[in-house]
């Protein structure tokens, strides 16, 4: 368990950096599809790259510490060291052992809480939602589940199914073509796959801030699917003023959301970005070579680990 935490506390350092790039170098540009496969990527690198281990050999024992190696020396001790610890430790290495054993496994209490909670949240919304949908009458047209109510209902889509008034699927509105490009482009997926690692990073502020970027992304993929359908700018941005008016009616579908009209609003007015704009991808380079450097295990020249000269 102690060294899945360790594991859980690289990844983490891993999504705070990444964080930080995605937000300074692609956030505010127009490569919709660019940023969203960035974000998947991005975290799916995240999550690998503690797995990578090589050794940094030096010469002499004048090598610097290293973190992470450090940490785990410190909660992972040597079985050797463990196996003589009632014979050669003192009282107080006794207490700092026993101390780092209660932190770590209150620490491994309160993560799996968090964890369970989280999972839970997730499941029951997901089967409530599911209820509800599949009580509904629906009919299937161009890979989508479509299900018409009233007028009252402000549209979404949750996985295939899409949930429109009757009057806009009647007269092929906009908010049709949208829904419909989240469901051809498969964003729920996205969706899944983020969830997952939620229920693993609950309490990264960095995976909850690229799980936003990467709904806003969705959105902004969805009105340029719109767009360039031939609906005029002007009166799409005016349809999704008076659609965001209208209650919220679940919290886990996909709908018109109020918080990122402004966004969208600015991101359609907004000049294309150059076609260079993804070559800044290389500036993470150093970045990735600067944590497999703290994820590193220092050796001397003679194999030995320095932390041990």
């Amino acid at each position: 368990m102690i060294s899945f935490l360790i594991y859980i506390l690289k990844s983490s350092v891993c999504l705070l950096l990444f964080y930080a790039l995605y937000k300074l170098l692609f956030s505010a540009t127009t490569h919709f599809r660019f940023n969203r496969y960035c974000i998947i990527a991005g975290v799916t690198v995240c999550m690998l790259l503690p797995f990578i281990s090589f050794d940094i050999v030096y010469h002499d024992d004048s090598a610097p510490s290293l973190p992470f190696y450090t940490l785990e020396e410190i909660v992972l001790p040597e079985q050797d060291t463990v196996g003589k610890a009632n014979d050669s430790m003192t009282v107080g290495n006794r207490n700092d052992v026993i101390t780092t054993e209660n932190v770590m496994a209150v620490s491994a209490i309160l993560y799996l809480s968090g964890a369970a909670v989280m999972l839970a949240i997730w499941l029951i919304g997901y089967i409530r939602m599911m209820k509800v949908i599949r009580g509904m009458r629906c009919f299937e047209r161009d890979g989508a589940k479509w299900i018409l109510l009233g007028d009252d209902i402000r549209p979404f889509s949750f996985g295939r199914y899409i949930v429109v008034p009757h009057s806009d699927y009647e007269k092929n509105s906009p908010v049709c073509i949208h829904e419909q490009v989240h469901v051809s482009c498969r964003h729920y997926l996205d969706d899944i796959f983020l969830q997952v690692i939620l229920v693993f990073h609950w309490f990264n502020p960095a995976l909850w801030q690229l799980r936003k970027e990467l709904k806003i992304v969705h959105e902004f993929q969805a009105d340029n699917g719109v767009l360039e359908s031939g609906i005029d700018v002007t009166k799409y941005q005016l349809l999704l003023v008076e659609k965001a008016v209208g209650p919220r009616l679940y919290s886990m579908a996909r709908g018109f959301s109020r918080n990122s009209l402004k966004k969208r609003i600015f991101m359609m007015s907004k000049k294309k970005n150059s076609k260079w704009v993804p070559l800044r991808l290389m500036l993470a380079v150093p970045v990735v070579a600067m944590v497999l450097y703290a994820f590193a295990t220092p050796v001397t020249e003679t194999g030995s680990l320095t932390h041990e000269s």
